[in-house]
């Protein structure tokens, strides 16, 4: 009996602390004069995500339509408070004007066991800003205006290989293009040419792969951007495998020991990142602050090479075999941008130059509503770094408090997109975008932290889209199932593909063309 009694009171008291833990947790936000809905008792609100139902920042949406009429509201995943922004107004304060409040992302990066992690997108601090400034420079109007002539030689040859599918039969549309954007990623940025479009086994698309693959600790780090570092040590939580951070590194060190061995200078991305590694071991030791900002190592040269290869690959092309999937679900709008795309061109003695590109307007609004359906982000993640207030209320962010923003649910709000559910490229309208808040359309982010790509990014995708329309027609594959099924934890990937039927549209060419 007395071993029953014992059980009975230890079952007792562990409810007991159990029920008032999750009370004292669940009374976070009360403190902090901020509304929230209503948690589930054990899993917080993000029950769907916590048991992969669901990917994370589509439960976000959920969370944001399920918050209507509110500017901001608390939520928990498990029990660790979070705070959806949902205003425009206070969106800007939290990217812009308060900045210095949420600067960083709140994503642990442990350098000890992921070194390929310790990139742009994760760093924090002093850090994220001096090597931002120093990389900005790669991403200039001007040095993207120099690209244009690798990725429109890669668009040509692009065009060439869409040949072979423009039969009817089924083709992979993400799986072609991602061989176009890894091409121009290693053209344009790295300056190798890694020539996917003729070899779709490529070492560089094998690894995109790898990458792109499912794995249950980068579900978990998805889930809980802000895990301890201890736990990521203990585990092993890595987001990619270790085969991954063996590429990157390895690349650089064979290009670093080429460019010395043969005195090459590129003036290219890696020559800018060989710029900072040289400042930074050439730093006097007086100003030990100052080095420690521009510790640029072989292992963080090689993470930020991970980063720009797999986010200037992989988000580029899903946003153009998405827009081919929208385009071959409408006509009369594939119509409509193969004839503007066309008619320009004619009008231009068939020669696609970067001021050319800019005329085709309508072609602009089908990539503006691409990423409104489609965003590269599903949503956007900081961490408050010291108690904010929330203007003309009460209410206080506290500090180490995670903020987050529904790119999702603020692009599928009917109040700022007349036809949210729809694929409709008037929605960037110059008379539409004047009517909807700046801050309601974020693909790329925006402040101090957007896309430093954004531009790259959207020339990529306007000049694979220019060549894979203007002669050619497109139709939805029986072999598409929908809806799709998304790949990612933080933004659209397609998992198994975007299914399309390709045919070679008749065109009359004359003897100046550039295109054919």
């Amino acid at each position: 009996m007395e071993t029953k009694d014992t059980i009975v009171l230890i079952s007792i008291a562990t409810v007991l602390y159990l029920f008032f833990y999750l009370k004292k947790c669940y009374e976070f936000f009360d403190r902090y004069n901020i509304p929230y809905t209503k948690p589930n008792w054990i899993f917080g609100n993000m029950t769907g995500a916590v048991f992969m139902k669901k990917r994370v920042f589509m439960a976000y949406a959920d969370l944001y339509r399920q918050l209507d009429g509110y500017k901001f509201a608390g939520f928990f995943t498990m029990q660790k408070p979070s705070v959806l922004i949902r205003d425009p107004e206070l969106i800007k304060d939290v990217l812009i004007k308060e900045f210095g409040s949420f600067q960083d992302r709140g994503i642990t990066v442990n350098e000890e066991v992921e070194p390929i992690t310790n990139h742009l997108f994760s760093i924090r601090g002093e850090e994220w800003k001096t090597l931002r400034t120093k990389l900005s420079g790669a991403f200039s109007s001007g040095k993207i205006k120099t690209m244009f002539p690798r990725m429109k030689k890669l668009g040509e040859k692009l065009q060439t290989v869409l040949l072979d599918v423009a039969n009817g039969r089924d083709f992979d549309a993400e799986d072609l293009c991602e061989r176009f954007t890894t091409d121009v990623i290693g053209s344009c940025i790295f300056g190798i040419d890694i020539n996917s479009l003729d070899h779709p086994e490529s070492e560089f698309r094998l690894i995109g792969k790898r990458v792109a693959s499912f794995r249950w600790q980068r579900a978990i780090r998805s889930l809980w951007p802000g895990i301890p570092n201890r736990l990521i040590k203990l585990f092993k939580i890595t987001l990619f495998e270790e085969q991954c951070q063996t590429f990157f590194t390895k690349m650089v060190e064979d290009t670093t020991k080429y460019l010395q061995q043969n005195g090459v200078s590129r003036s290219d991305f890696f020559d800018l990142l060989m710029s900072l590694k040289n400042t930074s071991s050439s730093s006097s030791s007086v100003n030990e602050k100052s080095q420690k900002k521009l510790d640029i190592t072989i292992d963080m040269m090689a993470a930020q090479y991970f980063f720009f290869f797999t986010t200037g690959s992989r988000s580029p092309a899903t946003a153009i075999s998405c827009a081919l999937f929208e385009l071959a679900r409408h006509e009369n709008t594939q119509n409509k941008m193969r004839e503007e795309i066309r008619t320009v061109l004619k009008e231009n003695d068939d020669q696609l130059t970067y001021d050319v590109l800019n005329k085709m307007t309508y072609v602009d609004m089908v990539i503006a509503e691409t990423f409104r359906k489609y965003p590269t982000m599903g949503m956007l993640l900081r961490r408050c770094k010291q108690n904010y207030r929330v203007p003309d209320t009460d209410a206080i962010i506290s500090n180490n408090t995670p903020a987050i923003i529904s790119i999702v649910g603020l692009h599928n709000d009917e109040k700022y997109f007349e036809k949210p559910n729809d694929f409709y490229p008037e929605h960037f309208t110059e008379v539409a975008k004047s009517k909807r808040p700046q801050h309601a359309y974020l693909p790329f982010g925006e402040g101090p932290r957007a896309c430093i790509a954004k531009h790259f990014a959207k020339l990529e995708v306007k000049i694979g889209l220019i060549f894979m329309v203007r002669n050619y027609s497109y139709k939805v594959s029986l072999k598409q199932k929908l809806p799709f099924k998304l790949q990612s934890n933080f933004g659209f990937a397609v998992e198994n593909g975007v299914w399309l039927k390709c045919e070679k549209v008749p065109v009359i060419k004359n003897k100046n063309t550039s295109m054919v």
